[in-house]
């Protein structure tokens, strides 16, 4: 795996100090699989940071909990991703035919539909974070982590799937990528899982309903959109965590 891929990866998909040059992208958007690491330090760090908030603050102050997990996602990871939200969740709203689906994707005024779509999304992840304070430290790095790696999972999967409707960053992450790639991300998502499952075996179905979550956005968005742009990789990125973070925090309780 090409070490400035990896570092392409995390630059685009964080807000980490990686140095995301233009030589760190172009090797990104070659490699899929770089989706898929660049998840292990994006997701080891934030599930540290809140696994240490959930340790000191614990059930006694679930709430801040809440905000905590908020805040230190959008910290590692920041927030261009919610545009896709909000851009989609405009989409979503609209009414008329695929050229003004489109067009409103070029919008730059944020319209009641993605106003709803990304205080759900911000929402959503304070509800889990709230659900996260009560439980185990080791379990609350894992469901983070595992949920980070099942969001790139399906983003590695949009990328070798996905077909373009324009030019754009979108564009240059899906230009030259196949079905075939698919695989190694597949078989390192595979690997990452298993020794996560080491740790807590709750890491399985997170990495799942994350991957799942993102493939759903894409879907919608291929049959919305008559194909996919950067908006949906930002979408599918925020949904897939979402979930995993749910289902990560639910199938733990009825462990």
């Amino acid at each position: 795996m090409n070490f400035h891929a990896v570092r392409g990866a995390i630059g685009f998909c964080s807000r980490l100090p990686v140095g995301a040059d233009e030589r760190a992208f172009e090797a990104f958007t070659e490699t899929p699989g770089a989706f898929v690491l660049a998840a292990v330090p994006i997701g080891g760090i934030a599930g540290a940071l809140i696994a240490t908030i959930v340790s000191v603050l614990g059930t006694n102050h679930p709430g801040t909990v809440g905000l905590g997990v908020v805040c230190v996602l959008y910290a590692v990871a920041g927030i261009n991703h919610l545009d896709g939200v909000a851009d989609l969740g405009d989409v979503a709203v609209v009414h008329g035919d695929l050229s003004r689906r489109r067009a409103v994707l070029t919008d730059t005024t944020l319209g009641v539909g993605g106003t709803l779509f990304v205080c759900l999304v911000v929402i959503g992840v304070t509800i889990a974070g709230f659900e996260l304070a009560s439980l185990p430290s080791l379990a609350v790095f894992t469901i983070v982590l595992a949920g980070e790696l099942g969001a790139k999972g399906g983003m590695a999967t949009i990328a070798c799937l996905g077909t373009p409707f324009r030019d754009g960053l979108g564009a240059t992450v899906l230009a030259g990528l196949a079905t075939a790639d698919l695989r190694k991300p597949i078989a390192l998502a595979a690997v990452i899982t298993a020794g996560l499952c080491l740790l807590a075996p709750v890491a399985l179905l997170t990495v799942c309903s994350g991957w799942a979550g993102a493939l759903l956005v894409w879907r919608w968005a291929r049959r919305t959109l008559d194909g996919t742009n950067g908006d949906v990789f930002g979408c599918a990125n925020e949904i897939g965590r979402l979930c995993a973070l749910h289902v990560g925090v639910i199938t733990w309780t009825l462990w």
